[in-house]
């Protein structure tokens, strides 16, 4: 599959539950991100890990709040059953 961040994007969103935190629910960013380079065999230095302004970084945060939103938004969904 070709390294772009679109596809980056849809194997975070696949394999979401690998970086989430058991305790808290987190997303461990940093963790997703070098999973998702490593998958496109990106991980080789020199590469987009190296580069702390690559889109890879801002794709991770991406759908940590993707998923956060979601998360939120579920919760109001049961708070507003049980009123």
């Amino acid at each position: 599959m070709e390294f772009t961040k679109q596809n980056v994007l849809n194997w975070m969103h696949d394999n979401i539950e690998q970086f989430l935190s058991v305790n808290t629910d987190d997303v461990y960013t940093t963790a997703m991100a070098e999973a998702a380079a490593d998958s496109f065999e990106q991980a080789e230095q020199p590469g987009p890990l190296d580069d702390s302004d690559h889109w890879i970084w801002d794709a991770a945060h991406e759908v940590a709040e993707f998923i956060d939103k979601s998360r939120s938004e579920d919760d109001g969904c049961f708070m507003d059953s049980d009123d």
